[in-house]
Formats: C-alpha cells, structure tokens, sequence
C-alpha cells in the first residue's frame, strides 16, 4: 500500500513539473492571438485581496496570459513585499502585563504584518481586606488583594466588643494595671513597635542606642544600627524609607539590613512662584515658593477705566487690580480720570500767565491774572509786580560828573558822579596825571614821601599799591593753584582765574550696580556716578558682560515702522533687543495678523526648487525659490564614485553603521532618534547629521550612554534591567496627585508619582501634605489653615519689614526691598529718591548725578535762587537733551562780596557772649553762629591789648595790668570769605574790672531763665571783708547774702532787663556795683528721635523728666534741660528709655512744615476732654524755636508741649509759631451726644453673628466710647455683648439699651430696635427675590424654588409658599419673584438671566445648585439649568422638575429636554396622575426618556397626587430639618 501510494505522487510530481516548463517556454514565446503580435509585456496588478501577473499585446493591448491571484507577502508598515501594496493594519489586542497597585500594566496591539504598539493601563487601586494574621489591641493589618501593600486598620466593635472585620475580642480596661512592653516588631524603622504582654496594647517607642564600633550605635530591641553619617560599605538595593531630619540631612532606613544612616537632602526642581524646592528622596521643603513678584510694566500692562494689569518679574503671571487713585492720576500705572470725574481736591492758584488749574486733571477753570508791569530803572529791568517775571534788561546808570558834591566833600581825595535818571551817586578816588586829576581838575602834587596812602591790597599779579601816589610795598601774592578737577579747569583760589580745561570724567565700569536696561559707570577720578544703556552685542554688554534671558514681545511700533513683508519684529521687554522674524505659515501671520500676499504657483514643470536635508536627514524639503511652495520628499539616492549612497537633489551623504564614518570635519552636529524596521527605538546606533551647508552627511552612529544610562547625544534610555520595584531604579518625581476628595486622608496626603528615567516604569507613594505660604501645597490641595499670609501677593496687606537693601533702579527712583515677617514672603518696590542736604540719596544716589538718564555734561544751568532756608540757595538746572529740570539746595558761596556769589543772599552773623566784664586773669569764650559755608573764617581784635587779648578760637582774656587806667575796651570781630574776602563785623565793649586794695567781684549771668532759680555771685576783697553782709537789691527787693556764702539763689518772675545792685558798707565806706541781666522764657523743644541745638544755647525737653547721656560730649544735661557746650553729637536716654542724637550746631536749621496730629480721623475735641497732640516738624532737627499758641483760649488753650485743654463748645486756631514763620490749624471744641449711625429698627438675618451695633463716634471722645454699655432684652433672640455686637439666634425681635458715661459724668441713652428673620429680600437686576438662610453654616448647597402662579409673584409671603417659610432648613432657599403672568416665557426670561448672574457670583460661585421647578415654574428651572451648563457648570446642578415640562407639544418639550441631557445636567422628572396639559406632557416626557439608556434625563414615576397635590411633593424636596 504504502509502495503504490510513493509512485503515485512521484508520477504528479513529475507531471507538474513539465507543465512548469511549458509554461515558462510558453510565456518566451506568447503570441498575440488578435493580431498576431508576440510584442507582449507583463505588469502586476494589486487589490486588497492580492496581486496578480498579467501579460497584454503592445500592439493592440489585448491581454494574452493572467495568472493566478497571490496573496500579499507584508512588511511591518503592511506594504507588500512583491507588488508594493499598501494596506491598513488590522490589530488585535492583548494584555502583555497586567497592571498591579504599584505599576502600570502593557496592552500590546498586533497586526499580523508583524507591527504593534504597546498601550499604557492604569495602575489598580488597592483593595485592601483582613486576611487573617496579625492584630493587637487597637488595630489589624489589612492586605491587598491585588499586590502585597498593607495597612493597619482600627478595629470596628459591634455591641458584643468584637471587631466585625477581623474577631479581636475588645479587652477589658487595661488602664489600671501598669503595661509590661517587649520588643514586637520593626514600626516605622524610625521607632519600633513595643506590645504588652498583658492586654496586648501596642505604641512606637524610640530606639534604645548604645555604641559598638568606631561611631556605629545599635539598639539593644530591634538591633537596628545607626550609622551616623556614613552610608554601609556594601549599598543594598532594598527599598529605603526616607524621613525628614533637619534642614541639612534627611534619615535613611533600610528595615531589612536594619540599619539607619544620615544623607544629605538632594534637591528637586528649583523652587517657582508657587512651588518650593524639595528633596528629591524625603520631600523636605529647602525653599519656600517664591511667591509673585507683581510690577508694572507700561508695554505688557492693560488699562481699563478702573484696572490695569501688573504682570510677575519671575512667571510672567498677569494680575488685575484697581487703580490707586491720588487725586485724579493712578500712582501705579499713571492713568488719568475725566475732568468729570476728578474730585479737584487741589488747585494751582491763578497766575500771570495761567489760569486756577486742577493739579490733577488738569483742568483751568478761570483766566491768567495777566502781568502787572514796574518800567525797568537804572538798576532793574522792567518787572512784574506779581509773578517777578522781567523783560529786557536794567537801564544802567547814566553817571556825570557832581561838581556841587565834590566841592562839599571833606576829603580831597575823591570827587562825586551824580546818575541823571535816578540821581544815585557814587565816588572815586582821582585820577591824577602829572599832579592833575583828568576828571575834575583837582590839581595836587603827591610824592610817596607826603602821601597818606589810600592803600589797596596785594593780588596775585599786583603788591600793595597806593591808589593816590601809585606807591608800591612787599610783592605780588603770585597764584595758589588748585589742581584741575572733572569739572574744573586748574583754578587760583584767590583769583579765581583759570589755566586750561577741566579734565572731564574718566568714566569706567567696575563691577557695580547693573540692571536689566543699563549699568552704572564710574569716574576713576572723583567717583561720580552715571547711567548708560548696554552695549550689546551678541546678546552680551561688551562693558559690563550682562547677559540677557530674553522675552520677546510683538512690537506693533517697530514693525509698522520697517514696513518688511517678509518679517515682523519682536522686542525683548527686559533690555529692549529687537530682532525680526519671519511671518508665520498660513494665509495669515499668527502673531503679527499680517495676511499673506497671494503669490501665484507656479506650473509643476517651472518650479525652482531649492532642497535641504530636513533635521534627521531622513528626507529632504523642496522650496521653490519662486512662489514659495515647499513639499517633503524622499531622497534620490545613487551610489556615487566612492560607494557612499547619496542624494542627487540635495546632496545628502548616507553612511550605515556597517560602513563606519570618519568624524573628521568641525561643522555643527545635530541628532535624532533611529527607528528600526518595527517602529521600535535601535538600542545601538542613532542618527548624526552634519550641517555642512557644502558637503552634509547623516550617518548612524553608536551611543554615548552616560551613568544614567542616558544618551547624551539623542536621549534616548538605556533599557532597565532591573524588576518592578523601586530600588535600583533611578527615579525621579514625575508628578504630584491629590487624592479623590472621599478618599479618607485626601486632606493630609497625595500621591507621589515617581519615574524611573531608564525603563521610565513609574512608583507611587503616598506623601505628607508641604503648603507654601499660601496654603497651597504642591500638588494643588488648599489648605486655608496652613496660610502663613492670608492676603494677597502685593505687599498691601502683609507686615512688611525693611531688608536695608536698596538698588539704584534709575535716575528718579531706587527699589526697596521688605520680606513679611508673617509668611517671609519678600517684596520688591520702586520708591522715588529723598536726598538729605548733602544731597545724597540713602541709596547712594547724588541729587546732582540724577537730573535725568543723561550724563551731567549735558546740564545746562538756569540761575540761582533764594531757598527758605537761610544756609541755602537753589540751583536750576536744564537738561539739554529731555528737557528734564531740577532745582538743588545748595550752600552759600561768600566771595569778594559780602553777599552769595550765586543768589546774592547777605551774609549773617550773631555773636554771643556770657560775660561784658573780666577780672584779671579771668577769660571767656565767644559764640558765632552764621550762614555761611564752611570756607568761613573769623579774626578777632581787642581795641586794647594791654587789657584784653583774643586768641583765634574767639577765647577774651583780661591781662594783669597794674598801670592799666582805661576800663574797657572794643571787642571786634571779623567774618572773612575762603577767598579773604571780609563778608561781616560785630564790635562790643567788653569792661576791665581793675584790682583794688577794695574789690567787690560781682558775677552775674547776661540773661536768665523766667522760672527758673539763677545763681547770683558777689565775692569781697581781703580787705572789705563781710561783717555787715553783702545786700541785693532786685527789682526794689532787698535779699541778704549769707555771711559764709559766696552767692544766692534767686527766681526771676518778670521778662525783661532787670538791674541788679550789690552793695557792701564798712568803715564808713561803701562800695557798690550795678550789673543789668535779661530774663527770658527758656527755649523748648519737642522730644524727636533726631533734634540739633545751636552752639551755647540751652533748651527744656517737653514731655520728658530726665535725661541721662550715653555717649558724647557735646551738651550737659540738667532734668530735662539740654545745653550745648561744644560742636558735635551726644546720644541721651530719658526715664523712659527711648534715645534721642542731639546735634550741636552753629548752622541755623529752619523748620519747613509743621503738621498737628490730633490721634483722630476728625479734627475736633469735646468740651471738658484734654488731648495731647502731635506736632510733627520737619525737619525734626530743625534750631528754630516752636512756640504753640491757641487764638481762643475761651474754646481751647495750649500748651508749649502740645497738651489741649477744650474748654466751651466753639472754634480755635492751633499755631505754631517758629523763626521761620507760622502754622495753623482750626479745630472745634464740641458737646458730646450719643447718637446712632443707622436707623432706630434694623432688620437682621438669623445666620448673622457679628454684627457691631453703629454710634456715631465722631461724636463721643475716646474716654467716653471705652464706657459703652450695651444690653438686649431678649438672648432667645439675639445675644447682645457689652460693646455692641449681635449674635441672632432666632426669628422674632429685640431691643438693645445702648449708654456711655460723658465726659462730665452724666449718663446718655439710647435704645435700637433688631428685628431677626431667616428670611430677606433682595434684588438682582431687576428681579426680587426672598432668601431664607439655612442653619448649617458649611453647607455648600443652596436650593432654588421657582412656583406655580400662587407662588411666583410674593415669595416667600405668597400663601402657596407657607411651607417654605414655616419651615427651618439646614441649606440656603432662594425663591425668586416674578412681576407678570407665569404663563409668559418672555416674562420668565428676565428672572432667568439675573437669577444666572446672582448664581455666577463669588457668592455663590462654588456652591451646588438645586433647582426646583414646580408647574409654570419648570420653565424658568430648566432654561437656568441649561443657561448655567453653557457656563461650565453642570457638573454641580442638579434639576427636579415637577409636574412642570413646558414646550409647545410634545416633541418640542423633548428637544427641550435633549439640551440638557446633551449639556450633562442631571435632571429628574416627577408628574402627578391630574388631566392637566402640563401633566401629560411632563408624564410623555418623563416617559420618553426613562426609555433611553445612559441619559442624564431621569423618570421619577407618576405619583398618585393630583397637580395640587404635588406641589407640596415638589416643596419637600428642599432639605428641611424637622
């Protein structure tokens, strides 16, 4: 059988194969059998269902031969491998790796062509259950069904004390017995776990360490060893536990190796606005989130009529914020209001040349007062009386020579001019020329011999040279040169006069102060500082190296300006760089909004195209150079003469990994990812591209894998060879997830998510809660209780601190820098510079560096001008450039005049002495003050030196001089300029009083206090002695001097001079002496932290007993009394301990403002009330006195120490009156009232809790508001504080008893009328609508209830809503009101559209929605349930419509109905079993829809109520409680 079989199919084979032959003997010789033709050829044809041979006639294209159908042979990209075919992948799915609790699982997709992709699935939620093991006292273990996570898990008692979950029997109380702990287990690794022997209750107990190796501890439980620092010398792979240590070291447990060791945090992503840094491994904030840092930027800001936009230096984020009005004029972003709404609460007063302006609109609202003009005199050009505005120039005198003065002259020397038109005069000495003067004529011989020479003093070119007879004496001074400065030439000091130029400013930089616009340079040679724009190139500052990280915006500007069709230009809104871009592809430009001009494309044949390897150099890209079309193509590769495959369009050299490459050029390198034939990533080789634009190349190149088993070239990942747990892998933190918020610990941790970034598997783990300073933790959750700071990120709010730190920002401000010490949040903010009088800002900014962003070379100036203060002028100044202008407070410049060489101000000078006669051998000291510079010198002269010698500190000294008979002598001082100029002289005699064998020295004061006890001196000679007693006789009052005393004490109680006599008789002789002192008031001083005194001048601290000093030897203290001694600084303490400077001067310091503080938004007082003021004055180190003055003590009197005392109901004026003039302030004195704010009867809700009752407080002084007593007379209402605040409990009313106790000890009542309801009426828009508030407080659900036509029109008073307002509920109820018929749509629309604007309000913007619309009233409910989902909301809305479906029939109601469904808002129907129209149609709706699957749309049946029935069903769905 088998034999017979074997040569059967031996015979068919043999048979198949001849016919194989013939066949193919056939196909060489196949014949046309149409036309004869064995012209023939054969092509393939393809069809999803395969390819097959054909064989057609040339000739005559008749088919001669078709083979069989063959089925496709696929590649991966299911392409056939014979014919070419493309067809489409038809996958199936498996499941390649199911997904566990910890990791993702693998859905693999396959084509039978061998393709496939994988797919991610979700990783699986723990399901955790009791799986019997282990359990102690409190809690059981639970285990995951799906992985091997466990939990512990409380026990849950039933009645018989078992765990319903795992069968612990509940023990009985173990808490009288004392627990016997052992070791139990490892806890936490931390702490491990103890268990008592005998009730089995269990806790976490520290670790019991003692020491066994070279710093390795271990603990005597749990062997668990501590490391310290130092990681074990053989790393495990175990999973590690990572907990927060410190701010340096997390701890690191390994519970299998058990042991701990301490690591170092490594830090995550760097901390953002609203994001810390962390570590990566224990999640330990090491920086606190950034926080905004909002400023203004003019070119990003958008302005409104009442916002403008601040945008965040560090993420760009946008914030709105309403504009901070001064006046009529932002300060932020500077926006100006209309003339109609400025408030005009300043003006500039009417000028010459300007009307009465608003200072902040801007808005003039009269005519120019016009010039009142003075003709121009010899001497003053012509002049405006009014604004001192000049025109033309003086006249000048017109001299001519004064014979009649000249003759009346009793000096020979001179002769007189006499002016013509002002007949002013002046004279000069002759000028005499061969002994005749050529003016006049006199006519005198002189010879340096008989001249009594009129001498002038030597100058630098000239000597000492007589102005009569030219007589010369001594040499000429010669110059003494100053070298040249920046800004001088080399100048004399005692000429002025100049030799060459100023060297002008040696600008460099040196590593100072640069912003993102600029960096500042200084002079080498005197350290003036300047502002200059960078100089980039390259995006570098070629001066100072600033680099900038650029933010391109589209600027408008500067691209209409170009006119470029091809390109839009961008400008960088930190250092201004401009580049140009190419419009985007499109018909228009996405940024720009440019449209494409429509370029005509070309025919396929005339295309110019130009190619270019595209970045992975797989393909290349055709651009026609002529109309812009580009298109993607393969390459069109040949083998070239050295066997590398190349592109014959773009040149494109193709190197395998079999051929190798030489990397032999420099040319810029890019690289991407290579595919294998599967669409996987090659695990060997990727693709390198050289952008050799002459010769480029791609070739596959092995990897470079660094220790990550990262590429460093294309990045792709090394696969991980390691399972699916953590250790090993290297890991990231990919994301941070909150938890479902029902899950039962969402609010105190979220899930981890981390990332392996070699196999890129993911681990999750579960992670304490880290908020930042706005309560907000990483992962998104909100946690208001954890806010450090519960404001916004502008600093208005926080409790700013001020860091010190300031940076010069440009030539009008500096940038302050504050952290809150709440949230150590830090702040940024721009302020304008405040220079001192040197002229310096605190932050180092000159007054005279910063007129503008201009260098001082451009500064023109524009004059000088008095200042108020008497030390100063101002200087004008011009920028040439931007026009900017200043005016700078300078000292005076005494010269060769005796007035400013700059403003002409007089020089000042006072002199003080404190003694008019000297003893031999006794001395004095002079005290100048003056407003002069510091360049100001003083001589000093006595008339007579025999008797008085003056040294050059101004110290008077009486010489011993027994031969001496005069008795005083002139005492002469002299102020001299830095130039030797003489600017002042003051004489005063000064009384020699001579030694006699009979002396009676008298030392007595110049002046005295009024008050105050002075000491009056009286001392006899030897010689006298004091037997009978030395008498006084003040003001006509005898006062004895002690016999054993040298003085008295005496109290002067009137002002002015008062001659004081001592006499002294014996012997029939008596000697007698009368000296004359001043009594005046003592100066006073308010207490400031900074205060100056003039040199030898005494002042009393008001508000102060005593004054210690701490440092400093300037003044001498006395109680409270200060006196300067000497030039310099002294720090005094008072009782207090509050510290003041007190700067000795002799430079008069002027006050210029002062400011009355009441302590009070008002400024008035009550009568019998004492209120100390504040009187601020600036500045507070001012010299002047301040004297403090009521107009009316009638109504008011003051003290100097600012202490009112109100007296009778009126008005006075405050002033306060100093050197530099007077300050006032009005202030009422009123009677007290008690009077309310609000109405007798008030309407309260039941919900409201703190409401603070409202008096009128402008009218009850601060002593008479802290004795409000408040009392109500019914808490089952509301329960009423003693200061005033309501707390509503109930519906019903109360009345409150309201007393405070006057001032002048009467009693004032009051009464208030509250009445509480859970209800009130509100409006929105032009719809009414009752609100009754719920009882729960943290309820999130608010229900709304629209009516039938009973219920609509009166809210909650409508007689169909009795339930409803009869009835308390734990949630919100609004029932709105409708003014026209209920059967009205259109009527209902208005109360739609306001009802959604009152539910879209902050209000209400989170809450869950619940409308109830019963009958006419579904209408309204369904349109604002569709209206709120259009806004987003339909996720929280919930509709219960019932019996209430309108439309117009049937089908129309269900496309009603299909909206909502379609819009996803959970709805309900209920209908009630009536005959009603309304009925049905709400029973076929509710039907349609229960037919249909999956709709949101839900059928709660057909009740057995009728329509009336029902509506107290639709009612009873708000939630009531009771």
């Amino acid at each position: 059988m088998n034999k017979k079989f074997f040569i059967i199919v031996l015979c068919c084979s043999l048979a198949v194969l001849m016919c194989c032959c013939l066949s193919v003997y056939g196909a060489l010789n196949l014949k046309c059998q149409s036309c004869g033709s064995t012209s023939v050829r054969t092509y393939t044809q393809s069809s999803a269902n395969g390819h097959v041979a054909t064989t057609v006639c040339n000739n005559c294209e008749t088919v001669v031969l078709r083979g069989t159908v063959v089925a496709h042979s696929w590649n991966t990209s299911h392409i056939c491998k014979t014919c070419g075919y493309k067809g489409s992948h038809s996958y199936s799915a498996k499941i390649t790796k199911y997904p566990t609790c910890s990791s993702q699982g693998v859905r693999t997709y396959s084509c039978a062509c061998g393709a496939s992709f994988p797919e991610a699935i979700d990783v699986l939620d723990h399901k955790f259950s009791y799986q019997g093991g282990t359990k102690d006292t409190n809690n059981h273990l639970l285990k995951c069904q799906n992985c091997s996570a466990t939990r512990y898990e409380k026990h849950t008692y039933n009645s018989s004390g078992v765990c319903s979950v795992c069968g612990y029997q509940k023990k009985s109380d173990t808490s009288t017995h004392t627990h016997n702990y052992q070791y139990y287990d490892m806890g936490t690794g931390l702490k491990h776990r103890v268990k008592c022997t005998e009730c089995d209750k269990t806790e976490l107990q520290d670790h019991n360490f003692v020491s066994v190796s070279n710093n390795i501890k271990q603990c005597k439980d749990c062997k668990i060893q501590d490391l310290g620092y130092e990681e074990d010398s053989s790393p495990c792979n175990h999973t590690r536990q990572y907990y927060q240590d410190s701010d340096k070291f997390h701890i690191v447990v390994c519970m299998q190796c058990k042991h701990l060791y301490r690591s170092e945090h490594v830090a995550g992503r760097s901390a953002k606005c609203m994001s810390p840094s962390t570590c990566e491994y224990c999640g330990k904030v090491l920086k606190a989130a950034l926080g905004h840092d909002y400023v203004f930027d003019a070119k990003e800001t958008t302005i409104t009529e009442d916002t403008h936009t601040l945008i965040c230096d560090n993420c760009e984020q946008i914030l709105t914020e309403k504009h901070k009005m001064n006046g009529n004029i932002c300060k932020v972003c500077g926006y100006v209001g209309t003339a109609q709404t400025c408030p005009h609460a300043s003006w500039w007063p009417a000028t010459c040349g300007q009307g009465k302006k608003c200072k902040y609109c801007g808005v003039v609202f009269s005519e120019p007062l016009g010039h009142v003009w003075k003709d121009a005199t010899c001497t003053t050009p012509k002049t405006c009386t009014r604004c001192k505005t000049t025109e033309g120039k003086a006249l000048g005198h017109n001299y001519i020579y004064d014979e009649k003065a000249t003759k009346k002259s009793k000096n020979p020397d001179i002769h007189y001019f006499k002016c013509i038109n002002c007949n002013g005069s002046k004279s000069e000495f002759h000028n005499m020329v061969d002994g005749k003067c050529t003016v006049c004529g006199y006519e005198k011989v002189v010879t340096p011999q008989t001249c009594s020479h009129n001498w002038k003093a030597a100058t630098c070119d000239a000597p000492k040279t007589c102005t009569k007879c030219g007589a010369t004496e001594g040499e000429a001074l010669g110059h003494n040169w100053q070298a040249a400065t920046c800004t001088k030439p080399k100048t004399c000091t005692r000429c002025k006069l100049t030799d060459g130029e100023a060297l002008g400013h040696d600008f460099i930089y040196n590593g100072g102060t640069k912003t993102q616009n600029s960096h500042m340079l200084y002079c080498s040679r005197c350290s003036t500082r300047r502002a200059e724009t960078h100089k980039m190139v390259n995006n570098e500052c070629k001066i100072c190296g600033y680099t900038c990280s650029h933010n391109y915006r589209y600027d408008k500007d500067v691209t209409k300006e170009k006119g470029d069709n091809k390109y839009h230009y961008v400008r960088c809104r930190k250092c201004n760089d401009i580049k140009a871009e190419e419009h985007t592809s499109g018909e228009k430009c996405s940024i720009c909004g440019r449209e494409r001009e429509a370029i005509p494309e070309c025919e396929p044949s005339k295309h110019n195209y130009k190619y270019t390897p595209t970045s992975d150099g797989s393909k290349h890209i055709a651009e026609c150079t002529i109309c812009g079309k580009t298109e993607t193509q393969e390459h069109r590769v040949e083998t070239d003469a050295l066997n590398n495959n190349r592109c014959t369009a773009c040149g494109l050299v193709y190197f395998d990994s079999t051929k190798g490459y030489t990397n032999g050029c420099n040319h810029p390198k890019k690289y991407s990812i290579l595919y294998n034939s599967d669409g996987s990533i090659d695990a060997t080789y990727h693709l390198m591209v050289c952008t050799d634009p002459i010769e480029p190349y791609v070739a596959e190149v092995p990897h470079e894998f660094d220790g990550s088993g990262r590429c460093t070239k294309c990045y792709v990942s090394k696969k991980c060879s390691k399972d699916y747990t953590a250790p090993g892998h290297p890991v990231y933190i990919s994301q941070y997830k909150k938890l479902e918020k029902n899950s039962s610990n969402s609010d105190k941790v979220h899930l981890v998510v981390k990332r392996c970034s070699v196999c890129n598997i993911t681990f999750n783990y579960l992670e304490d809660h880290s908020y930042n300073i706005n309560g907000v933790c990483i992962c998104g959750y909100e946690n208001v209780g954890a806010q450090k700071c519960t404001v916004d990120r502008t600093i208005e709010g926080h409790n700013p601190v001020l860091t010190g730190n300031s940076t010069i920002v440009n030539y009008r401000e500096h940038r302050l820098y504050y952290y809150c010490n709440l949230c150590n949040r830090t702040f940024g903010k721009n302020e304008a510079h405040v220079y001192n009088e040197a002229g310096v800002c605190s932050c180092g900014a000159r007054q005279d560096n910063f007129l503008c962003e201009h260098s001082s070379e451009n500064y023109n100036l524009d004059g000088y001008d008095k200042s108020d203060d008497i030390n100063k002028h101002i200087r004008k100044i011009t920028c040439n450039i931007c026009k900017a202008h200043a005016e700078l407070r300078e000292d005076h410049e005494f010269t060769d005049k005796k007035k400013c060489a700059k403003c002409e101000a007089e020089f000042v000078m006072k002199i003080k002495t404190n003694k008019t006669s000297l003893i031999p051998g006794e001395g004095t000291q002079l005290s100048i003050t003056h407003n002069g510079d510091e360049n100001v010198t003083f001589k000093y002269e006595s008339s007579n030196t025999n008797l008085f010698e003056v040294d050059n500190n101004g110290i008077i000294k009486a010489l011993e001089n027994t031969n001496a008979k005069a008795t005083k002598a002139t005492i002469t001082v002299k102020a001299y300029s830095g130039s030797g100029t003489e600017l002042a002289s003051e004489k005063f005699d000064m009384k020699y009083e001579t030694k006699s064998k009979y002396t009676l020295t008298v030392d007595i004061p110049l002046q005295a206090y009024l008050g105050e006890e002075t000491t009056l001196r009286a001392i006899a000679s030897a010689e006298l002695g004091n037997k009978d007693g030395i008498k006084w006789i003040i003001n006509g009052s005898t006062v004895n001097q002690p016999k054993d005393s040298n003085s008295i004490k005496h109290i002067f109680s009137k002002l002015g001079k008062v001659q004081c006599r001592v006499t002294l008789s014996i012997n029939n002789r008596t000697v007698t002496e009368t000296r004359t002192v001043e009594v005046i008031e003592r100066k006073t001083m308010l207490p400031a932290e900074s205060m100056s005194i003039l040199l030898d001048e005494s002042r009393k601290i008001l508000n102060v007993e005593s004054l210690t000093i701490i440092s400093g030897n300037s003044v001498i203290v006395s109680g409270n009394i200060v006196t300067a001694v000497e030039l310099g600084t002294t720090i005094l303490k008072d009782e207090k301990g509050n510290t003041y400077n007190i700067n000795v001067t002799n430079k008069i310091i002027p006050v210029t403002d002062v400011k009355i503080d009441l302590g009070r938004n008002y400024d008035a007082i009550f009568v019998g009330e004492e209120v100390q003021a504040n009187i601020i004055i600036t500045p507070s180190n001012t010299t002047d006195e301040v004297t403090i003055t009521s107009t009316n003590t009638n109504v008011a009197s003051v003290t100097n120490a600012g202490l009112i005392i109100a007296k009778n109901r009126g008005k006075t004026i405050i002033k306060v009156v100093t050197s530099s003039g007077e300050f006032k302030k009005e202030i009422e004195v009123k009677q007290e009232n008690l009077k309310l704010t609000t109405s007798t009867t008030i309407q309260l809700g039941v919900t409201e809790k703190n409401y603070k009752v409202k008096i009128d407080e402008t009218r009850l002084s601060p002593k008479t508001l802290a004795t409000l007593k408040c009392v109500g007379n019914n808490a089952s209402v509301a329960i009423v504080s003693q200061n005033g605040v309501v707390s509503a409990q109930a519906n019903g009313s109360i009345t409150v008893k309201i007393s405070v106790t006057l001032l002048n000890g009467k009693t004032k009542e009051t009464t208030l009328k509250i009445n509480v309801s859970d209800s009130t009426r509100a409006t929105v828009g032009s719809t009414k609508y009752d609100k009754k508030e719920g009882i729960n407080e943290s309820s999130n659900k608010v229900y709304i209830y629209f009516g039938g036509s009973g219920a609509a029109k009166n809210g909650l008073n409508a007689s169909d809503n009795k339930n409803i307002k009869g009835t308390t509920y734990q949630d919100t109820v609004i029932v709105p009101i409708l003014k026209g018929n209920t059967d009205s749509w259109a009527n209902w629309n208005d109360v739609v559209r306001d009802m959604e604007i009152l539910l879209q309000s902050e209000e209400y913007a989170d809450k869950e929605i619940v409308l109830v619309g019963y009958s006419s009233g579904g209408y309204p409910a369904a349109e604002l349930a569709l209206a709120l989902a259009k806004k987003g909301r339909a996720k929280n809305v919930t509709l219960n419509v019932v019996d209430g479906v309108q439309g117009n029939g049937v089908n129309d109601c269900i496309a009603r109905y299909d909206k909502l469904d379609e819009a996803g808002v959970n709805t309900t129907i209920y209908a009630s079993n009536a005959s009603k129209t309304i009925s049905s149609r709400t029973r076929a709706v509710g039907e349609a829809f229960a037919e249909k699957e999956d709709s949101n749309i839900h059928y709660g049946g057909k009740l057995d109520l009728d329509h009336g029935q029902i509506q107290k069903y639709a009612q009873d769905l708000l939630t009531k409680q009771g």
